[in-house]
């Protein structure tokens, strides 16, 4: 999670297919591209990809933007009592990531007595 969605993610719309009306499935190639640059993981990872792959809520994808990126941080990071140790990669496809962002997401979690 981070604060500010890429440009990459605003311009692109993620590919799934439909399941039903409110759910739909992400191709594990087209999902794996994303998540896996280019010889940052072994071929037996990729192999459970298919196995491991579910179906996710269309609301959730539909509204994330609008509707969960604006408050994550007031609403459910500002709960967490517990330590927390958050980064973003340094190429990470779905937000920005550098140390400004980063910032601004650890002191989200105001109240984890713990941050690293």
């Amino acid at each position: 999670m981070g604060n500010t969605q890429s440009s990459f993610m605003k311009s692109t719309p993620p590919a799934f297919i439909n399941i039903d009306t409110d759910h739909v499935l992400f191709p594990p190639d087209k999902k794996d591209a994303i998540m896996f640059k280019p010889e940052t993981t072994v071929p037996k990872i990729l192999e459970l990809c298919d196995h491991l792959n579910a179906v996710s809520p269309l609301p959730e994808i539909v509204q994330f933007p609008a509707v969960w990126l604006p408050v994550w941080k007031e609403k459910w990071a500002a709960q967490v009592s517990v330590p927390v140790m958050f980064t973003l990669v340094e190429d990470d496809p779905f937000f920005i990531a550098n140390k400004d962002e980063l910032e601004i997401c650890v002191q989200a979690f105001k109240n984890s007595f713990k941050l690293v």
